[in-house]
């Protein structure tokens, strides 16, 4: 077993002896204060225009922008019941408010304010709700250009992503120390939540005392080819319970746990004479690391006790490899083959809890490519793919996509799963799901989305099989 300690030296070693070759060559600088805040604050999931609003204060320029978003959404059958009373409807209201602040030449401060409203305005079988708030997604500041090389600092909450959101998708306290080159960037650095930043409440207790070491690495090896290892440890400091321990309901945590994740990544395009051009993906990861579990029940005003405490090592491994073929016709529509499987059993994988498993193929929009409706971690699952994606007009495109979903070893568990029943844990074929995601372009500010899903539930769900739980879910984005 690779130990953290080992890897995380050997990955901040490299950000540090990047610059030495890089020294010479001004091209290998890293980009502007101003560009590094705005690759390193938005989301790959958003544009903003280049020309935004921008005032002076104490002297020093700020720039404002942000997205305003809608999002309505409507599920049905999610119990997967004859007769079940779970159809909801949910609508969204979303206002992100962007400032860029350019303290000098190479520093710059960057914060990222969420306004937000949701109204379940339809609940079967219960009453509608509604609630409202802010919250802080980020504020850092960021120092670039250190000691006169392509490093940078960041300290402050931040927005921890990666392309494809296998690995993470957060907004995570820390500080990292960033190399931009011309052919290869990393960065290294290590968090811990110092709070919660919403009106709505507090730091959930799985959420506490959690010290993270995330590490990243890219070498852009030839024109549109690049490999990229991953680094992420993971320590929880909470101090955990006793049997027959007594505590609030509310500050219940079921699990402790001390991981470690490696992996690496390889991705590009390809364009031969055949059979044409495409576009490829692969990613291996390991875990490594030891869990605790609480059984815990209910007891008397809002109490809670421990009845039972197991702890258990942990082993696994996953991979998701793909390519999306451009087909020979005129309109250029892609093919997309894929194949993800997570181990199970005594060496059951899980995902670090801070992805979003959201990307797109070809399309305009990303979306859950292991199901919009299903929406399960890659643990415990084998999951494959066909999807066809096509051109609407120049600004269009609409992308069905089929998953088959298998349990590596048959469990009554879908780690991830939004629907509202479980799997018997005697058969592992869980079912299929059909996706249709339609998108819309027009200009880089305003974006449209249409999706639809179905997943039909397999033999795992026993006198279920064959039924249906489905969605329809239309966004609407601004961006300025």
């Amino acid at each position: 077993m690779v130990k953290p300690a080992s890897v995380t030296l050997t990955i901040t070693a490299l950000c540090w002896a990047f610059p030495a070759w890089a020294a010479d060559d001004e091209e290998k600088r890293p980009a502007t204060a101003l560009e590094l805040a705005r690759e390193l604050g938005v989301s790959g999931d958003d544009t903003r225009p280049e020309d935004q609003t921008q005032i002076n204060v104490l002297g020093k320029p700020l720039i404002i922008g942000g997205e305003i978003g809608a999002d309505l959404r409507y599920r049905g059958n999610y119990e997967i019941e004859r007769g079940a009373d779970d159809d909801d409807g949910q609508l969204q209201l979303e206002t992100k408010l962007e400032t860029i602040w350019l303290l000098g030449e190479n520093i710059v401060a960057f914060a990222d304010t969420r306004l937000f409203g949701e109204s379940n305005f339809y609940e079967q079988g219960d009453e509608a709700s509604e609630e409202a708030g802010a919250e802080l997604n980020e504020a850092w500041i960021l120092r670039t250009n250190l000691f006169d090389t392509p490093l940078a600092l960041q300290v402050g909450r931040q927005q921890l992503q990666e392309r494809r959101e296998f690995w993470w998708d957060a907004n995570l306290d820390m500080i990292r120390l960033h190399y931009f080159g011309k052919d290869a960037s990393a960065y290294v650095g290590i968090g811990r939540e110092i709070g919660y930043k919403s009106t709505l409440g507090r730091l959930d207790p799985e959420d506490k005392d959690l010290v993270r070491i995330v590490a990243n690495a890219k070498w852009d090896w030839a024109d549109r080819q690049e490999v990229q290892a991953f680094f992420l440890n993971q320590r929880d400091r909470s101090p955990g319970y006793i049997e027959s321990q007594i505590f609030d309901e509310d500050e219940a945590d079921e699990a402790d746990g001390d991981f470690t994740w490696i992996g690496l990544r390889a991705r590009g395009r390809v364009k031969t004479d055949f059979p044409g051009k495409f576009y490829y993906w692969a990613d291996v990861a390991l875990v490594r690391g030891t869990e605790t579990l609480y059984d815990i029940d209910d007891v008397e005003d809002d109490q809670v006790i421990v009845d039972e405490i197991e702890q258990r090592k942990v082993r696994g491994w996953a991979y998701d490899i793909g390519a999306s073929l451009e087909l020979p016709f005129e309109f250029e529509p892609y093919l997309t083959l894929r194949h993800a499987r997570g181990s199970g059993g005594n060496h059951t994988f899980r995902q670090t809890g801070l992805q979003g498993n959201k990307g797109k193929f070809r399309g305009n929009s990303r979306f859950r490519y292991y199901g919009e409706v299903l929406r399960p971690d890659l643990s415990n699952l084998a999951v494959s793919t066909v999807a066809l994606g096509i051109p609407v007009g120049e600004f269009g495109w609409i992308e069905g996509v089929w998953h088959k979903y298998r349990q590596v070893v048959a469990d009554d568990d879908i780690a991830g799963s939004r629907l509202g029943i479980d799997p018997d844990g005697i058969s592992n074929r869980l079912g299929d799901e059909f996706d249709v995601i339609a998108s819309y372009r027009p200009t880089p500010s305003w974006d449209f989305e249409l999706t639809g899903g179905g997943f039909r539930a397999g033999p795992a769900f026993g006198d279920e099989q064959g039924r249906w739980a489905w969605l329809v879910e239309f966004k609407l984005d601004y961006n300025f």
